[in-house]
């Protein structure tokens, strides 16, 4: 397929930028919103999952807790004894054994005072009570226990779980104590555990029974808000437990309940239709402890609400942004092509000059124009960088050979006049060996005019130097070069290292009267080579070190208060690596100083 040529820039612009960004926007919005779509479906159901889940594990493990509690309680040794003396007709009870009964009720009920209402303790018939409420206003019988389920081989602790009409508030109500007619119609929610207390008879000799508050279930499954009509609610193998009030749509219908409790997953996803034709969802899991079901219930097209609520935000943003396309090509094809129509002017002006720029005629329109005049522009621009660079470099390489030819003097100078030392104390063969040291230490040195060697070499070259210095002072001070071998094939400025470790000899090591010790380290760091060179010499007081900062910021200052070998080493380091690489100093007075140096790696 050919595309039309205009001989227009701006109707080019506008031609193929309008029905490109058009069909793109079309293209990225619509997999936008499946993609939104998709992922705000998935990440509800997670959060619903993940708050039925994590309120089951955490009410399980409360209702574990209690229920060891309860199985402890019921082999009470005091408990236990006491049942026994009640076996007597003749026995009665004593304030002791009233005591001792209420502290371990009364223990039981601080420790879990947040989710225990009541401890009810039923012995010898229902005719020894014990009893420890925190409402001691309202009382409800225990009628509902069914000692028809008694097992005397049975040691599991039961679980009930119901609600019906508070008929306290309902009376109160009829009586005209409350004048809110709604408190009829408030519903009492019955949770506790119990377990019988048996002597292994066929009868039980009574039963321990805790109550647990309706509040505790209540923060937990009340609270959560799933969608607006959403809620969460207790399904037990006695009722379905509500924890607040519940529209009749969305209720769940008894079979489902059932289905629910008949289910032998221990959690899953049930969709169903209400009565009133509304679509629910139900996401639940199960309380390990007693196998109750916790449930979120929810309306499938609130879930939905936000999905629909973006699809008409995505379909409004794309119209918007066509729109908006369609006016900012309008406005860029004018702004492109005013200036291009006067650069064209003058670049045609520049071609009859003294440059001589060519034009390709085969391209017809402004662009052809401007292209063939920059193209010409940056080809002169190109030569004259590469002019100028080569004579940058000439004058580094000229800079580099003077600033070592002030080292290399220094060096040989200190060299010599140990060497000499040894030979005015006849030591021949000391000497000789410091001679055959110097020798490769210049042999590198030199290095026929090469000016960056690699760091295995320099290595080679401050060991050679240092042996020398070892040599000549004996045990007044040790070294050690401790660099990773990795770093051995890259590459580093020659004589980096020798003058810094001058420095620490005779500044740092020798001015101090116990043996010095010198350390050379190197490693990559964050990307960098590091070496530093570190010594327990006399170190520098925080003036001196913040002297010595400042002139290394500037080294090529005439007034720097830095040695000229140091100040050599800082130049020729920033020339070829940069002002962020270089020396600096760390030291504290009687401590020591540490130099740090820091390259690029160069391979």
């Amino acid at each position: 397929m050919r595309f039309p040529r205009f001989r227009s820039l701006r109707t080019t612009i506008l031609w193929l930028f309008v029905p490109t960004i058009s069909a793109f926007i079309l293209l990225s919005g619509l997999i936008s919103y499946q993609l939104a779509a998709e992922q705000l479906k998935e990440n509800a159901y997670t959060s619903i999952s993940n708050t039925v889940s994590q309120t089951s594990h955490f009410i399980n493990d409360r209702l574990t807790a209690l229920f060891t509690e309860l199985n402890i309680l019921s082999q009470d040794y005091d408990l236990n004894m006491l049942i026994k003396k009640l076996q007597n007709p003749d026995y009665t009870l004593t304030p002791e054994d009233h005591v001792i009964i209420n502290s371990k009720l009364n223990k039981i009920y601080s420790d879990y005072y947040s989710i225990v209402d009541t401890i009810y303790v039923s012995l010898n018939n229902g005719q020894t009570i014990f009893q420890k409420k925190y409402d001691y206003y309202t009382t409800y019988d225990y009628d509902y226990i069914p000692f028809s389920d008694y097992d005397p081989n049975s040691v599991i602790v039961q679980w009930k779980g119901f609600q019906q009409i508070d008929a306290n508030a309902a009376s109160d109500a009829d009586s005209g104590q409350y004048a809110d007619a709604d408190r009829t119609n408030e519903q009492v929610t019955f949770i506790s555990m119990y377990k019988f207390i048996d002597s292994h008879r066929m009868h039980p000799d009574g039963f321990i029974l805790f109550e647990l508050k309706e509040q505790f279930f209540t923060d937990f499954l009340a609270s959560p808000q799933i969608v607006e009509s959403g809620y969460l609610m207790l399904i037990s193998p006695d009722s379905d437990i509500y924890f607040k009030p519940v529209d009749n749509r969305y209720s769940l219908q008894p079979d489902v309940i059932n289905k629910i409790q008949l289910s032998a997953a221990p959690s899953g996803t049930e969709e169903f239709k209400s009565a009133d034709g509304v679509n629910l969802v139900v996401l639940y899991d199960t309380i390990e402890i007693n196998k109750w079901r916790i449930a979120a219930v929810f309306p499938r097209n609130e879930l939905l609400l936000k999905i629909e609520s973006i699809k008409y935000v995505t379909l409004v943003s794309m119209g918007i942004m066509i729109i908006c396309a369609m006016i900012f090509s309008i406005i860029l094809a004018r702004l492109l092509t005013q200036p291009l129509i006067k650069l064209t002017c003058i670049v045609n002006k520049i071609g009859n000059g003294s440059l001589k720029l060519h034009f390709d005629k085969e391209l017809p329109n402004e662009i052809g124009v401007l292209s063939r005049g920059i193209q010409n522009l940056i080809l002169r621009i190109e030569d004259l960088l590469v002019q100028v660079e080569n004579k940058q470099i000439q004058v580094k390489n000229a800079e580099f050979k003077v600033l070592q030819a002030q080292i290399q003097p220094h060096f040989l100078y200190n060299t010599l006049y140990s060497i000499r030392q040894l030979c005015d104390m006849g030591l021949a063969n000391d000497a000789s060996k410091m001679v055959q040291a110097m020798s490769n230490y210049y042999r590198i040195s030199i290095s026929r005019g090469i000016e960056i060697i690699t760091i295995q070499e320099e290595l080679e070259h401050i060991e050679n130097y240092l042996y020398i210095q070892h040599m000549r002072y004996g045990d007044d001070f040790d070294y050690e070069i401790d660099v990773d071998p990795a770093l051995y094939p890259y590459k580093i400025l020659k004589l980096t290292l020798q003058p810094l470790l001058e420095n620490a000899l005779y500044h740092g090591v020798k001015q101090h009267r116990k043996k010095g010790k010198i350390r050379v380290t190197g490693a990559l760091h964050r990307g960098q080579i590091q070496f530093q060179v570190i010594d327990n010499g006399v170190g520098m007081s925080a003036e001196r070190l913040a002297e010595i900062s400042q002139c290394l910021e500037n080294p090529e200052s005439e007034h720097s208060q830095v040695g000229y070998g140091v100040r050599n080493v800082q130049m020729r380091l920033r020339m070829q690596y940069g002002p962020h690489c270089g020396l600096s100093y760390a030291s504290e007075p009687n401590q020591g100083t540490c130099v740090t140096v820091i390259i690029y790696q160069q391979e």
